[in-house]
Protein backbone atom coordinates (compact mmCIF):
# COMPACT_ATOMS: atom_id res chain seq x y z
CA UNK A 1 0.00 0.00 0.00
CA UNK A 2 1.01 3.35 -1.14
CA UNK A 3 1.25 6.36 1.73
CA UNK A 4 0.63 9.97 0.53
CA UNK A 5 1.76 12.64 3.16
CA UNK A 6 1.69 16.34 3.58
CA UNK A 7 4.80 17.71 2.48
CA UNK A 8 3.79 21.26 2.02
CA UNK A 9 0.83 23.87 2.14
CA UNK A 10 1.15 26.78 -0.46
CA UNK A 11 -0.54 29.50 0.25
CA UNK A 12 -1.24 32.40 -3.10
CA UNK A 13 -4.00 32.06 -4.61
CA UNK A 14 -7.13 33.90 -2.60
CA UNK A 15 -10.03 32.11 -4.51
CA UNK A 16 -10.17 28.17 -5.41
CA UNK A 17 -7.37 26.52 -7.33
CA UNK A 18 -8.51 25.29 -10.80
CA UNK A 19 -5.83 24.00 -12.17
CA UNK A 20 -1.89 23.01 -12.09
CA UNK A 21 0.99 22.20 -14.81
CA UNK A 22 4.32 20.64 -14.49
CA UNK A 23 7.06 19.36 -16.84
CA UNK A 24 9.98 17.51 -16.94
CA UNK A 25 11.71 20.63 -18.37
CA UNK A 26 11.96 22.19 -15.43
CA UNK A 27 11.17 19.81 -13.03
CA UNK A 28 10.96 22.32 -9.58
CA UNK A 29 8.55 24.23 -11.14
CA UNK A 30 4.85 24.49 -10.44
CA UNK A 31 1.95 26.78 -12.26
CA UNK A 32 -1.02 27.02 -10.89
CA UNK A 33 -4.23 28.99 -12.18
CA UNK A 34 -7.08 30.19 -9.96
CA UNK A 35 -10.59 31.71 -9.69
CA UNK A 36 -8.73 34.84 -7.85
CA UNK A 37 -8.02 35.50 -11.85
CA UNK A 38 -4.05 34.53 -11.46
CA UNK A 39 -1.55 32.29 -12.33
CA UNK A 40 1.29 31.70 -10.04
CA UNK A 41 4.41 30.23 -10.56
CA UNK A 42 6.05 28.53 -8.18
CA UNK A 43 9.53 26.80 -7.70
CA UNK A 44 11.57 24.37 -5.24
CA UNK A 45 14.26 24.80 -3.84
CA UNK A 46 17.06 22.22 -3.90
CA UNK A 47 19.05 23.28 -1.20
CA UNK A 48 17.13 20.67 0.62
CA UNK A 49 14.62 22.94 2.63
CA UNK A 50 11.56 21.13 3.77
CA UNK A 51 8.25 21.88 4.72
CA UNK A 52 6.28 24.97 3.08
CA UNK A 53 9.37 27.32 2.67
CA UNK A 54 10.77 24.35 0.27
CA UNK A 55 8.05 26.37 -2.71
CA UNK A 56 8.37 30.39 -3.22
CA UNK A 57 6.57 32.07 -5.19
CA UNK A 58 8.61 32.93 -8.28
CA UNK A 59 6.08 35.10 -10.27
CA UNK A 60 2.46 36.02 -10.34
CA UNK A 61 0.77 36.50 -13.32
CA UNK A 62 -2.37 39.19 -14.18
CA UNK A 63 -4.40 39.71 -17.49
CA UNK A 64 -7.15 37.57 -17.34
CA UNK A 65 -10.27 39.33 -16.49
CA UNK A 66 -12.62 36.84 -14.97
CA UNK A 67 -11.74 33.07 -13.47
CA UNK A 68 -8.85 31.58 -14.82
CA UNK A 69 -10.36 27.75 -15.64
CA UNK A 70 -6.85 26.08 -17.11
CA UNK A 71 -3.30 26.29 -17.37
CA UNK A 72 -1.08 23.94 -19.44
CA UNK A 73 3.49 24.24 -20.09
CA UNK A 74 4.80 24.13 -23.32
CA UNK A 75 7.47 21.36 -23.51
CA UNK A 76 10.56 22.92 -23.01
CA UNK A 77 8.57 25.27 -19.50
CA UNK A 78 9.21 28.56 -20.83
CA UNK A 79 5.46 29.11 -21.57
CA UNK A 80 2.30 28.86 -20.32
CA UNK A 81 -1.68 29.14 -22.17
CA UNK A 82 -4.49 30.23 -19.63
CA UNK A 83 -8.32 29.25 -20.47
CA UNK A 84 -10.29 31.74 -18.98
CA UNK A 85 -14.21 32.52 -18.29
CA UNK A 86 -13.80 35.84 -20.39
CA UNK A 87 -13.55 33.86 -23.62
CA UNK A 88 -9.80 34.46 -24.01
CA UNK A 89 -6.77 32.49 -24.13
CA UNK A 90 -3.49 33.87 -23.48
CA UNK A 91 -0.25 32.87 -24.13
CA UNK A 92 2.39 33.85 -21.57
CA UNK A 93 6.20 33.48 -20.82
CA UNK A 94 6.61 32.70 -17.65
CA UNK A 95 10.34 33.87 -17.35
CA UNK A 96 9.03 37.52 -17.61
CA UNK A 97 5.31 37.42 -16.48
CA UNK A 98 4.27 38.73 -20.05
CA UNK A 99 1.18 38.21 -22.54
CA UNK A 100 2.94 37.21 -25.36
CA UNK A 101 -0.24 36.69 -27.26
CA UNK A 102 -4.40 36.32 -27.17
CA UNK A 103 -6.50 33.87 -28.88
CA UNK A 104 -10.07 34.86 -29.85
CA UNK A 105 -12.50 32.83 -31.38
CA UNK A 106 -14.58 31.18 -28.33
CA UNK A 107 -17.81 32.83 -27.88
CA UNK A 108 -18.62 31.96 -24.36
CA UNK A 109 -15.56 30.37 -21.32
CA UNK A 110 -13.03 28.78 -22.57
CA UNK A 111 -12.63 25.48 -20.35
CA UNK A 112 -10.15 23.38 -20.74
CA UNK A 113 -6.41 23.59 -23.50
CA UNK A 114 -3.65 21.23 -24.36
CA UNK A 115 -0.47 21.18 -26.43
CA UNK A 116 -0.05 18.67 -28.96
CA UNK A 117 3.15 17.21 -28.28
CA UNK A 118 5.30 18.93 -30.91
CA UNK A 119 4.06 22.13 -29.28
CA UNK A 120 2.65 23.70 -32.79
CA UNK A 121 -0.79 23.04 -32.40
CA UNK A 122 -3.18 23.94 -28.90
CA UNK A 123 -6.82 22.21 -29.12
CA UNK A 124 -9.18 24.41 -26.84
CA UNK A 125 -12.97 23.80 -25.39
CA UNK A 126 -15.38 25.70 -24.13
CA UNK A 127 -19.57 26.88 -22.86
CA UNK A 128 -20.16 27.61 -26.79
CA UNK A 129 -19.88 23.76 -27.59
CA UNK A 130 -16.94 23.65 -30.13
CA UNK A 131 -13.50 22.60 -30.32
CA UNK A 132 -11.02 25.11 -31.51
CA UNK A 133 -7.90 23.94 -32.99
CA UNK A 134 -4.68 26.83 -33.34
CA UNK A 135 -1.23 27.41 -34.12
CA UNK A 136 1.47 29.26 -32.00
CA UNK A 137 0.62 32.60 -33.29
CA UNK A 138 -3.28 32.57 -32.00
CA UNK A 139 -4.73 31.58 -35.64
CA UNK A 140 -7.86 29.18 -35.34
CA UNK A 141 -6.89 27.07 -38.37
CA UNK A 142 -9.96 24.80 -37.37
CA UNK A 143 -13.51 24.41 -35.61
CA UNK A 144 -15.24 21.64 -34.88
CA UNK A 145 -18.71 22.33 -33.65
CA UNK A 146 -21.42 18.83 -33.32
CA UNK A 147 -22.36 18.66 -36.78
CA UNK A 148 -18.76 17.69 -37.71
CA UNK A 149 -18.42 15.33 -35.27
CA UNK A 150 -18.35 17.27 -32.04
CA UNK A 151 -20.48 17.40 -29.23
CA UNK A 152 -24.03 19.08 -27.99
CA UNK A 153 -22.87 20.68 -24.97
CA UNK A 154 -20.14 22.32 -23.35
CA UNK A 155 -17.25 20.84 -24.25
CA UNK A 156 -15.46 20.37 -20.67
CA UNK A 157 -12.01 18.50 -21.27
CA UNK A 158 -9.52 18.27 -24.07
CA UNK A 159 -6.08 16.55 -24.49
CA UNK A 160 -3.76 15.49 -26.97
CA UNK A 161 -1.97 12.04 -26.24
CA UNK A 162 1.59 12.14 -26.13
CA UNK A 163 2.42 9.51 -28.06
CA UNK A 164 -0.30 8.80 -31.11
CA UNK A 165 -1.13 11.43 -33.73
CA UNK A 166 -4.69 11.36 -31.76
CA UNK A 167 -6.62 13.65 -29.60
CA UNK A 168 -9.57 13.14 -27.09
CA UNK A 169 -12.42 15.84 -26.39
CA UNK A 170 -15.30 15.00 -23.40
CA UNK A 171 -18.30 16.94 -22.45
CA UNK A 172 -21.36 17.90 -20.78
CA UNK A 173 -23.28 15.69 -23.59
CA UNK A 174 -21.95 12.41 -21.51
CA UNK A 175 -19.44 11.58 -24.14
CA UNK A 176 -16.15 11.22 -25.47
CA UNK A 177 -15.04 12.00 -29.01
CA UNK A 178 -11.03 10.04 -30.01
CA UNK A 179 -9.88 12.33 -33.32
CA UNK A 180 -7.40 10.73 -35.41
CA UNK A 181 -4.98 12.97 -37.39
CA UNK A 182 -3.83 12.24 -40.53
CA UNK A 183 -1.52 14.41 -42.95
CA UNK A 184 -3.61 13.24 -46.42
CA UNK A 185 -6.97 13.10 -44.35
CA UNK A 186 -6.71 16.21 -41.58
CA UNK A 187 -9.06 15.42 -38.52
CA UNK A 188 -11.78 12.94 -37.79
CA UNK A 189 -13.67 11.38 -35.70
CA UNK A 190 -12.44 7.94 -34.92
CA UNK A 191 -14.89 6.78 -32.43
CA UNK A 192 -17.48 8.31 -29.88
CA UNK A 193 -17.04 6.26 -26.20
CA UNK A 194 -20.45 6.24 -24.16
CA UNK A 195 -20.73 4.78 -20.93
CA UNK A 196 -21.04 8.09 -18.30
CA UNK A 197 -24.36 8.85 -17.01
CA UNK A 198 -23.56 12.34 -16.11
CA UNK A 199 -21.40 15.29 -17.67
CA UNK A 200 -17.84 14.24 -18.27
CA UNK A 201 -15.53 16.50 -16.21
CA UNK A 202 -12.00 15.39 -16.94
CA UNK A 203 -9.97 12.94 -19.26
CA UNK A 204 -6.62 11.80 -19.48
CA UNK A 205 -4.34 9.71 -21.17
CA UNK A 206 -1.62 7.66 -20.03
CA UNK A 207 1.99 8.47 -20.69
CA UNK A 208 2.48 5.61 -22.71
CA UNK A 209 -0.37 6.64 -24.85
CA UNK A 210 -2.48 3.24 -24.61
CA UNK A 211 -5.34 3.94 -21.47
CA UNK A 212 -7.48 6.96 -21.18
CA UNK A 213 -9.41 7.56 -18.35
CA UNK A 214 -12.54 9.68 -17.42
CA UNK A 215 -14.50 10.96 -14.62
CA UNK A 216 -17.36 12.95 -14.18
CA UNK A 217 -21.09 13.98 -12.56
CA UNK A 218 -21.88 10.56 -11.97
CA UNK A 219 -18.85 9.66 -9.58
CA UNK A 220 -17.48 6.90 -12.16
CA UNK A 221 -14.06 6.57 -13.29
CA UNK A 222 -14.11 4.56 -16.89
CA UNK A 223 -10.67 3.25 -18.14
CA UNK A 224 -10.71 2.94 -21.72
CA UNK A 225 -8.19 1.14 -24.30
CA UNK A 226 -7.27 3.66 -27.09
CA UNK A 227 -6.10 0.59 -29.31
CA UNK A 228 -9.61 -0.66 -30.01
CA UNK A 229 -11.13 2.32 -28.40
CA UNK A 230 -12.74 -0.38 -25.88
CA UNK A 231 -14.55 0.44 -22.60
CA UNK A 232 -12.01 -1.70 -20.11
CA UNK A 233 -14.13 -1.05 -16.76
CA UNK A 234 -15.08 1.58 -14.00
CA UNK A 235 -13.64 2.33 -10.87
CA UNK A 236 -17.31 3.83 -8.55
CA UNK A 237 -17.27 6.67 -6.29
CA UNK A 238 -20.03 8.54 -4.63
CA UNK A 239 -19.07 12.15 -5.07
CA UNK A 240 -18.22 13.84 -8.59
CA UNK A 241 -14.72 13.56 -9.96
CA UNK A 242 -13.36 16.73 -10.90
CA UNK A 243 -9.86 15.76 -12.07
CA UNK A 244 -8.19 12.35 -13.04
CA UNK A 245 -4.46 12.11 -13.63
CA UNK A 246 -1.80 9.44 -14.33
CA UNK A 247 1.40 8.32 -12.05
CA UNK A 248 4.89 9.39 -14.43
CA UNK A 249 6.21 6.62 -12.99
CA UNK A 250 4.05 3.64 -11.61
CA UNK A 251 0.79 1.89 -12.77
CA UNK A 252 -1.65 4.37 -10.97
CA UNK A 253 -4.53 6.21 -11.88
CA UNK A 254 -5.02 9.60 -9.08
CA UNK A 255 -8.62 11.10 -8.62
CA UNK A 256 -9.53 14.33 -7.71
CA UNK A 257 -13.38 12.84 -5.60
CA UNK A 258 -15.21 15.31 -3.36
CA UNK A 259 -13.13 16.33 -0.95
CA UNK A 260 -10.40 13.45 -0.96
CA UNK A 261 -7.50 12.64 -3.56
CA UNK A 262 -7.72 8.67 -4.14
CA UNK A 263 -5.01 6.66 -6.18
CA UNK A 264 -5.57 3.41 -7.68
CA UNK A 265 -3.07 0.63 -8.62
CA UNK A 266 -4.45 -0.32 -12.36
CA UNK A 267 -2.80 -3.43 -12.71
CA UNK A 268 -5.10 -4.82 -9.17
CA UNK A 269 -8.18 -2.27 -10.13
CA UNK A 270 -8.15 -1.39 -6.25
CA UNK A 271 -7.51 1.61 -4.27
CA UNK A 272 -4.16 2.13 -2.75
CA UNK A 273 -4.39 5.03 -1.04
CA UNK A 274 -6.51 7.69 -0.04
CA UNK A 275 -6.04 11.21 1.76
CA UNK A 276 -8.72 13.51 3.15
CA UNK A 277 -7.81 17.23 5.17
CA UNK A 278 -8.29 16.15 8.56
CA UNK A 279 -8.49 20.68 9.30
CA UNK A 280 -11.41 20.77 5.92
CA UNK A 281 -13.56 23.31 7.15
CA UNK A 282 -13.69 26.09 4.82
CA UNK A 283 -14.16 29.45 6.27
CA UNK A 284 -17.39 29.62 5.32
CA UNK A 285 -18.65 26.42 6.78
CA UNK A 286 -18.82 24.16 4.24
CA UNK A 287 -15.97 21.79 3.17
CA UNK A 288 -12.52 22.12 1.22
CA UNK A 289 -13.48 19.85 -1.87
CA UNK A 290 -10.42 18.87 -4.21
CA UNK A 291 -10.52 20.31 -7.21
CA UNK A 292 -7.57 19.48 -9.49
CA UNK A 293 -4.34 17.40 -8.94
CA UNK A 294 -0.85 17.00 -11.20
CA UNK A 295 1.82 14.93 -10.44
CA UNK A 296 5.22 16.21 -10.52
CA UNK A 297 7.73 14.46 -13.19
CA UNK A 298 9.58 12.81 -10.75
CA UNK A 299 6.41 10.79 -9.54
CA UNK A 300 7.51 11.00 -6.07
CA UNK A 301 5.12 14.24 -5.60
CA UNK A 302 1.22 15.14 -5.77
CA UNK A 303 0.26 18.55 -6.08
CA UNK A 304 -3.55 19.33 -5.76
CA UNK A 305 -5.66 22.18 -5.70
CA UNK A 306 -8.87 22.44 -3.40
CA UNK A 307 -11.63 25.10 -2.84
CA UNK A 308 -9.88 27.20 0.05
CA UNK A 309 -7.29 28.34 -2.55
CA UNK A 310 -4.14 26.43 -0.65
CA UNK A 311 -2.33 24.01 -2.76
CA UNK A 312 -1.31 20.95 -1.18
CA UNK A 313 1.94 18.89 -1.77
CA UNK A 314 1.85 15.46 -0.85
CA UNK A 315 4.95 12.62 -1.20
CA UNK A 316 5.00 9.40 -1.60
CA UNK A 317 6.14 6.98 1.09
Amino acid sequence: MANLQLEAQLAGHSDWVTSIATTPAVDNMIVSSSRDKTVIVWEMKKDGTVGDDAFHIKNRIHGHGHFVSDVILSGDGKYALTACWDKMIRLWHLGRGKNMRIFKGHTKDVLSLSFSPDNRQIVSGGRDKMIRLWNTLGENKLTLPEKHGGHADWVSAVVYSPIEAKMLTAGWDKKIVVWNFSELNGIRCEAELYGHKGSINTVCISPDGSLAASGGKDGNVMLWDLKDNNHLYTLENTADVTKLDFSPNRYWLTGAVGNVVKVWDLEKRELVCEVKLDHCDHPQGTPTEVTTLKWMSDGQRLVVGYTDSFIRVFRVY
